[in-house]
C-alpha cells in the first residue's frame, strides 16, 4: 500500500497533466452534473430532500414539480422534461420500497426502474448510484482502470486499494470522494467516447 501512496505522489510530480485534466473539466461539474445552486425545495420547512415518495407524488402532474425546480430541459429522445422523468424515475423505485438514498442498492430491480424510464439509460443509473455512493460493477471498473493508468501500474489495483486511493486524491484535492469517483468517471466516459470515435 505504501508503494501505491509513494506512486500517487510520484505521479502527483512525474505526469501531473494527466492528474490536472480531472480538475478542470470534470471537477467542476462533478458535484451533481451542473453549476451549484441552492436547491429550491430545500427552502421549505420541514421537507427532506431524501425523500422519493415526494418527488414520485408529481408523477402524474408535474406541473407543481417544473415550476419548483425551474427547469424544462427535456431528456435525450425528447420524450419528456427532465422534473417529468425524475418524478417517473422517483415513483417506479418508491414501488419497489426505496424511498430514500439509504435503501438505494445496485441490482436489477432498481436499474430496470430507472433505465425503464425513456430518455434514461445506463449512464442515468450510474451517475445517480455513483452520487450516492453506491459502487455500481461499472464505475467501481473505470476507477480502476483510471487509477491503473494514472499510476502507471501493471495491472488495476485491488479493490481495497482502490477505495485507499480514491481517498487520498479526494483528500488531496479537498473533495469527497464520491466527488472524485464522479470526476474519474466523467473523464473515462469521455475517453471512451473520443477513443470509439477514432
Amino acid at each position: 500500500m505504501a508503494a501505491l501512496d509513494g506512486g500517487l505522489a510520484a505521479r502527483d510530480r512525474s505526469r501531473a497533466p494527466r492528474c490536472r485534466v480531472l480538475r478542470p473539466r470534470h471537477l467542476r461539474n462533478a458535484y451533481h452534473g451542473g453549476p451549484r445552486r441552492h436547491h429550491p425545495l430545500a427552502r421549505s420547512p420541514g421537507r427532506t430532500l431524501d425523500d422519493l415518495t415526494a418527488l414520485a407524488a408529481h408523477a402524474d402532474e408535474p406541473e407543481d414539480l417544473l415550476a419548483v425546480l425551474n427547469n424544462r430541459q427535456r431528456v435525450p429522445g425528447n420524450y419528456t422534461t427532465k422534473a417529468e422523468a425524475v418524478a417517473s424515475a422517483a415513483r417506479s423505485l418508491a414501488e419497489l420500497g426505496c424511498t430514500t438514498s439509504a435503501d438505494l442498492r445496485d441490482d436489477e430491480a432498481q436499474r430496470n426502474a430507472i433505465v425503464g424510464v425513456p430518455g434514461f439509460g445506463i449512464a442515468t443509473w450510474e451517475c445517480f448510484a455513483m452520487q450516492l455512493g453506491v459502487r455500481t460493477t461499472e464505475s467501481h471498473q473505470l476507477v480502476c482502470d483510471f487509477l491503473g493508468e494514472a499510476l502507471d501500474l501493471e495491472a488495476p489495483p485491488s479493490t481495497a486499494d482502490a477505495e485507499h486511493l480514491v481517498a487520498a486524491a479526494a483528500a488531496r484535492l479537498e473533495i469527497t470522494p464520491t466527488t472524485f469517483t464522479h470526476a474519474v468517471w466523467r473523464y473515462q466516459r469521455a475517453q471512451r467516447r473520443v477513443a470509439g470515435a477514432r
